[in-house]
């Protein structure tokens, strides 16, 4: 005879398996995930900026090649800046045609540790952008994104960091002069730049809020020096030398002479350029 229904077994009072969680055990889940957030996060941000640097080097290694190129066709000689733009990077047409017929698209010669603020609409993507800025003035030039220490009559050089060759050549600082080493004489920089050149350079010199006149559709943006990230001071910037290879080399603001760290400005008014 089977048993009635009311005497069927049942498994024991416990939580139901559809429960939610309790608001001890919720509270341990966000506080390990705020943990987890706060552990992770710089993590990411120093990946990110790695990945950044990289891209960076490529493209000076890239801009050195096409520049390779350029010297091979004109007798070992670089660009000079005559009747073009007078900021370090500014350059005429007559030296950005011939690179980026070498391979050198707009893109590579803006560094992309400039955005938010830069992004390819602001760099060269529209017709308004930074490298359409100048080519149809009466001295056509491009505002690219990197410092590009060449000499010539409208070169905002100092003298004795101008460079006219990729090859070794004599440079003149005062009453000495000097021959340069390939392998350690800068060519293309990062642009580190500020209203001010104190030294050691402190937030005052303003490496993010650099006037410079760009206005694209209605809105201005101010210049800012590359890998600032969230900083007043930059972590430092990619240097491509006249042998080709590239190094990056910390921002030391405390130092006062040029050596290893671009930490001197080699510019010779404002806005200054530092590398």
């Amino acid at each position: 005879m089977l048993q009635t229904d009311s005497k069927r077994w049942k498994p024991p009072a416990s939580r139901s398996l559809s429960g939610g969680f309790t608001s001890i055990e919720l509270l341990v889940v966000i506080a390990v995930c705020v943990v987890l957030t706060a552990i992770l996060l710089p993590a990411l941000a120093k990946s990110k900026e790695r990945d950044i640097r990289v891209v960076c080097v490529n493209n000076e290694k890239q801009l050195y090649t096409s520049l390779q190129m350029y010297c091979d066709e004109n007798g070992d000689k670089l660009p000079i800046l005559q009747d073009a733009g007078t900021w370090p990077w500014d350059l005429p047409t007559t030296a950005t045609t011939p690179m980026t017929n070498s391979g050198c698209v707009p893109k590579t010669f803006y560094c992309p540790s400039t955005a938010p603020r830069f992004t390819d609409q602001q760099n060269w993507a529209e017709a308004n952008s930074l490298w359409n800025f100048g080519p149809n003035s009466g001295s056509p030039f491009n505002i690219t994104g990197y410092a590009f220490a060449f000499g010539g009559s409208y070169s905002k050089v100092d003298p004795q960091y101008q460079n006219l060759t990729l090859l070794t050549e004599l440079h003149t600082n005062g009453p000495t002069t000097v021959a340069d080493t390939p392998g350690a004489r800068e060519l293309i920089a990062d642009v580190i730049l500020s209203a001010n050149n104190t030294l050691p350079a402190t937030a005052v010199d303003n490496f993010s809020a650099i006037a410079g006149g760009f206005t694209q559709n209605g809105v201005t943006y101010p210049h800012l020096s590359a890998h600032l990230g969230r900083g007043v001071i930059p972590a430092g910037g990619n240097i491509a030398y006249k042998d080709g290879h590239v190094q990056w080399k910390k921002f030391d603001a405390s130092t006062i002479h040029p050596g290893t760290n671009p930490t001197k400005t080699r510019t010779t008014s404002n806005p200054w350029f530092w590398w």
